[in-house]
């Protein structure tokens, strides 16, 4: 075909379906082979031949389920959401290059992959009962989004996560890592996923009187981050940056992470708590 021009990563898998705690190690491998490392490998074998020829568009094909937790999909949640960021992380660093990523994160549209969720009547009433388009989306929907970002149409448009399903996300608030730093390379991909599991996590167990949250420092001085490169310039361009003009230090994660573990914080789970002297107001 004389190149490589587009690339869409639409496959992806849920062997599992019920609480994360019932979740297989080998069911969990699989979802992250598949719907993460999968895109992530495609997407550099692609890169040097789109790079020669100027430019090109990949497509992740994600899911909301990426966006706000999904009861019964924790672990394909977890993997979307690391997919969302991947895209992210790839416009961020191959937009010089002409290279353009999106991301499509579709809701619950009928195909032969959904169909546990849509042959049974009384499941679909409870995925499309509440939605401002009170219906599943078709293929059709999605190929059009996909057909738009892949064009030359869209050719301004890239990091982007770009919802089709009925208007679900009206009906909730999320709050997700999206920020890119540069030279974290996987690191942002590996944090959303883990904000996500947080959060699903902390609605199973919440009944159980078991809280869970996610503490997300902006760069601190630590023996961990000792090996990143150039570490000494982004702590300086980072606290350049935050309307605080100060960076936090390890006592003020500990200060905040006693207080969730306290009585006093009894009543507050889910959370995912910046403590980054507001650099995440910054976008």
């Amino acid at each position: 075909f004389g190149g490589i021009d587009i690339l869409v990563n639409n496959a992806a898998t849920n062997p599992v379906y019920g609480p994360v705690i019932d979740c297989p190690p080998s069911a969990f491998d699989k979802i992250m082979q598949v719907n993460v490392r999968a895109p992530f490998e495609l997407a550099n074998l692609c890169y040097p031949h789109m790079k020669l020829r100027g430019g090109g568009s990949v497509l992740n094909i994600s899911s909301i389920a990426g966006l706000t937790p999904d009861p019964g999909l924790g672990i394909y949640s977890v993997s979307k959401a690391a997919l969302n960021m991947l895209t992210k992380v790839q416009a961020k660093e191959w937009g010089p290059d002409g290279i353009r990523v999106n991301a499509i994160c579709p809701g619950l549209i009928k195909t032969k992959f959904s169909e546990a969720l849509w042959a049974n009547e009384q499941i679909l009433a409870r995925f499309t009962g509440h939605l401002p388009i009170a219906r599943m989306g078709t293929v059709d929907e999605i190929a059009g989004m996909a057909l738009f970002l892949a064009s030359d149409a869209a050719g301004y448009c890239t990091g982007g996560l770009y919802t089709a399903e009925g208007g679900t996300l009206l009906t909730v608030t999320f709050y997700g890592s999206a920020r890119v730093v540069p030279h974290y390379n996987m690191m942002g991909p590996v944090k959303a996923a883990l904000e996500s599991a947080v959060r699903y996590v902390a609605a199973e167990l919440a009944p159980k009187g078991i809280r869970a949250h996610a503490l997300s420092p902006g760069p601190i001085r630590t023996r961990a981050a000792s090996g990143i490169g150039r570490f000494d310039e982004l702590l300086e361009r980072a606290a350049a940056e935050t309307p605080s003009h100060q960076l936090a230090e390890i006592e003020d994660v500990g200060a905040l992470a006693a207080f969730l573990v306290s009585d006093g914080a009894r009543r507050i789970t889910g959370t995912v708590i910046p403590v980054d002297g507001g650099a995440h107001l910054m976008g």
